[in-house]
């Protein structure tokens, strides 16, 4: 095949880790001489949303809903920090997005003669929680071109109901590989295949990619002076721990906190701006994964913490795997990192090995 087009189907969120992977992933590729896209499945199907529901009387409800009112409700509920996402994506990631209507339409709405193969991941593409569709398991190209980078499950196992299905798709692939250990030994179990466990993309690429990112921040006016002060950067996607809490109320430190997703501060905060505040940070306080990356890429201090809150998943098959690659836990009190960078560099170096032998 002659193209050099590689397609990276991963989620498009509002999420800080999920961009910034999307974009990490999209300059390995460019970088072994392959033409990154992105592409995006917008689904607006009714089966889309109803599968969303948890309870019957509210796929009851949304089943006599136009989508038009249920598409217009869940996009009010992005909208604060929808600016900055959606510009970085548009600034810096090379993508088009695939509306679906109705999921038997995929295989025609995406042209796979026009790429030499895809890669599903990263993130938690495969969680079958908020992903799994179809889709996400390339169902639309052909088994040649099927092959996945540094996907993740999220969870330690996968429900009975989509088993089979899913065994089926990845004996389709022709190559997985997983962020975590517990995704492959998922994968092994069911299909007999031992997926390698790679690098996330954001730990693929090198630092001065993210220098150069950061640089371009356009940091909130309100936090202007604080950045250029020793604080602590408060991140966390579940409830605040106690302890966490208590350097707020101390007089003696400055704390930077965006965890508020309603904050006016937080709406401000894009991807790009993320990283710089993690980057100038003295210390970090987190239960968030890619968070902790960041630390990790800045040698910074942190406090990691396990997210115990209700309706939100433990962070701790990413987090365990990270800690088994660096050699470190949830504390670092210091910013001597000379052996972690040995081991991450390894890592590095294997997984970007893998990555182009994928795909060159």
């Amino acid at each position: 095949m002659n193209s050099k087009k590689v397609g990276i189907i991963t989620i498009n969120d509002y999420n800080y880790g999920n961009r910034l992977q999307n974009y990490a992933l999209q300059q390995a590729v460019r970088d072994i001489g392959r033409e990154p896209e992105s592409i995006y499945f917008n689904d607006v199907s009714k089966k889309y949303y109803l599968s969303r529901s948890k309870s019957c009387i509210h796929r009851f409800v949304k089943f006599f809903t136009p989508i038009a009112i249920i598409r217009k409700k869940n996009e009010r509920c992005f909208r604060p920090a929808q600016r900055a996402f959606d510009k970085f994506t548009e600034e810096y990631i090379s993508s088009k997005t695939i509306k679906i209507k109705r999921h038997k339409e995929i295989n025609k709405a995406v042209n796979c003669g026009e790429y030499y193969c895809f890669l599903a991941g990263s993130d938690q593409i495969w969680n079958p929680k908020f992903a799994g569709n179809d889709y996400y398991f390339l169902t639309f190209a052909e088994d040649r071109q099927k092959k996945s980078y540094a996907a993740s499950i999220g969870f330690k196992d996968v429900p009975e109901s989509v088993q089979d299905k899913w065994e089926e798709y990845w004996n389709s692939f022709e190559e997985i590989t997983v962020r975590e250990e517990s995704a492959a030994k998922i994968i092994d179990r069911l299909t007999g295949k031992k997926p390698k466990v790679v690098l996330d993309p954001t730990l693929l690429v090198e630092k001065k990619i993210w220098d150069t990112l950061s640089d371009e921040a356009d940091v909130p006016m309100e936090l202007e002076g604080t950045i250029n002060k020793n604080y602590i950067f408060m991140f966390f996607i579940g409830d605040i721990p106690e302890e966490a809490e208590k350097y707020k109320n101390d007089n003696n430190y400055t704390v930077v906190d965006i965890s508020d997703e309603r904050g006016t501060t937080r709406q401000k905060v894009g991807p790009i701006e993320f990283v710089k505040l993690v980057r100038n940070a003295q210390m970090i306080l987190t239960d968030s994964y890619h968070c902790l990356v960041f630390a990790v890429i800045y040698q910074k201090k942190y406090k990691a913490y396990q997210r115990n809150s209700i309706g939100l998943e433990s962070m701790t098959s990413r987090m365990e795997e990270l800690f088994n690659i660096t050699g470190l836990g949830y504390v670092m009190e210091s910013e001597e990192y000379e052996d972690v960078n040995k081991r991450l560099e390894s890592k590095r170096k294997e997984s970007y090995k893998i990555l182009r032998q994928m795909i060159e």
